[in-house]
């Protein structure tokens, strides 16, 4: 089955682990008798797996392999190839040759073991495995022989640079899912940060066996450090640009007329705007205005963007948290109108007036920005970052070009969801978060031109952007503005 390492094989694995970058990995070749691999893909094929998409993957899962029963004749007849694989993953022998190659000390008893499938699309974003007693990280690459892998296909193991707490916002190596071998390392709280390349190509899936070796104890300190609690952490909230004074009055007429300029006049009725205000103080406390933008700004907007090249963008992270463009210097028709929509429009005293009339708030101060995902790079996942102590109002103007249907149908990403941060039966926070989640307290809305979408959110609510799909119509460009709402006393 495993195929045996000879000490000098063991010691140049060790020499391969300590001088790898961004951190200490290897990749031991011909993990297995090639038969066996082979039995063990059929095996894996033979099971029924489960899609699972939330805001950090896109990946079909099996049951937990490590639980499946050695006694039990219909899983031996069924997955045996995998059940003896699991045996000696656990033997003595085999974890002294992990405690060899990666100097991470005494291995406990316990080892995990799932069947992953990625398939076209199936992604899985920046993270540092740091849960518990997990020790070493390890994927087994099963991915059909007869059609070997190249980086074109995407799928490949990235690996984060870092500074000892969070990664840098794009991977500095990767590993190619090479049938019959085991790519590893020791999961390390602030460093061993590591995503799953999108996969690219259709009918070629991704198919691993991964799991972890345990330690007897998690390591002193670790839980504070780790990614997940890093996501999970009350932030402070970040400074808001205060609002103009004077600003705080009734929508005038001077202020609709100047609005008509940009804004699609549907939107600036009297009995629009009650609409929308209704509609915010609903429990979804959201709205979504299509088409906002007047058809000829909108036109004008549409072509200029399918016409860009230019523009200073820097990426931001750290990509355990988010993965986006910023724009810097606006360089064309196109983003000079994005800055001019953040910095002027959105801004602007008639169109705060605007906010307050349709929320029925009063807000005090903004933060903005303009940003670009990428296709198949970018993406936000769901935290519990800092809200101001009176919530917020996040208004975000989208733009995207290509078939509205496939933005619509989730199956390319770039879409909003909101919900509700809600503790699961231990006291702790769920990680992860889907499209299709039952219940109340979740808001999808769909990336599409010129919709301006409204939400209050405050500390119970969190928020993502789904990462962008290589097979995406176009980039996701947004105006992203969140508006700082003023205390109950404040706003009377």
């Amino acid at each position: 089955m495993v195929n045996a390492l000879s000490p000098a094989a063991v010691a140049a694995l060790r020499r391969e682990y300590e001088a790898a970058k961004p951190y200490a990995h290897a990749v031991i070749p011909n993990l297995c008798n090639p038969a066996d691999a082979r039995a063990m893909l059929a095996e894996i094929q033979s099971l029924s797996g489960t899609l699972k998409e939330t805001d950090l993957f896109k990946v079909y899962q099996t049951g937990d392999l490590a639980n499946a029963d050695d006694d039990d004749a219909e899983h031996v007849a069924k997955l045996g190839t995998l059940l003896r694989l699991r045996r000696e993953l656990n033997s003595p022998a085999f974890k002294k040759v992990i405690e060899d190659i990666t100097g991470c000390g005494p291995l406990s008893s316990t080892v995990d073991l799932s069947a992953n499938v990625y398939a076209l699309g199936g992604h899985l974003l920046c993270h540092d495995d740091v849960i518990s007693t997990r020790k070493v990280s390890y994927i087994v690459y099963l991915s059909d022989p007869d059609e070997p892998w190249t980086p074109q296909d995407g799928g490949r193991l990235e690996l984060y640079a870092g500074d000892g707490l969070v990664p840098d916002p794009e991977p500095s190596a990767r590993v190619p899912p090479a049938f019959n071998t085991m790519a590893l390392f020791v999961v390390q709280p602030g460093v061993s940060f590591h995503s799953v390349e999108e996969v690219r190509v259709p009918n070629k899936p991704r198919v691993s066996l991964q799991g972890w070796f345990h330690a007897a104890t998690a390591p002193e300190g670790a839980a504070e450090k780790a990614s997940l609690q890093q996501l999970l952490a009350t932030h402070s909230p970040a400074p808001f640009a205060p609002l103009p004074e004077g600003v705080h009055c009734a929508l005038s007429a001077a202020d609709v007329a100047e609005l008509r300029e940009w804004v699609n006049p549907t939107f600036l009725t009297s009995a629009a705007m009650k609409q929308i205000c209704e509609r915010c103080e609903t429990a979804d406390a959201c709205v979504s205005l299509v088409k906002f933008l007047r058809p000829d700004v909108s036109a004008r907007l549409q072509a200029a963007m399918r016409a860009s090249e230019t523009g200073a963008w820097s990426v931001v992270g750290p990509a355990h948290m988010r993965r986006y463009m910023r724009l810097g210097a606006a360089a064309d028709e196109w983003t000079r109108a994005l800055r001019d929509l953040e910095r002027t429009k959105l801004q602007s005293p008639a169109f705060v007036r605007f906010l307050e009339r349709v929320t029925a708030l009063r807000l005090r101060g903004v933060q903005a920005e303009v940003r670009r995902f990428r296709r198949g790079s970018d993406y936000t996942v769901a935290t519990a970052a800092g809200v101001s102590a009176h919530g917020e109002l996040d208004v975000t103007l989208c733009f995207v070009d290509g078939d509205a249907d496939a933005w619509a149908s989730g199956e390319v990403g770039g879409f909003d969801l909101y919900l509700e941060r809600e503790p699961d039966e231990t006291g702790d926070v769920a990680a992860v978060y889907s499209r299709d989640q039952d219940g109340e307290g979740l808001v999808s809305i769909d990336a599409a031109f010129g919709t301006l979408s409204i939400v209050l959110r405050d500390a119970a609510r969190m928020h993502f952007v789904k990462y962008v799909a290589h097979g995406a119509p176009s980039d996701r460009y947004d105006v992203a503005a969140v508006f700082e709402c003023a205390e109950e006393e404040e706003a009377e």
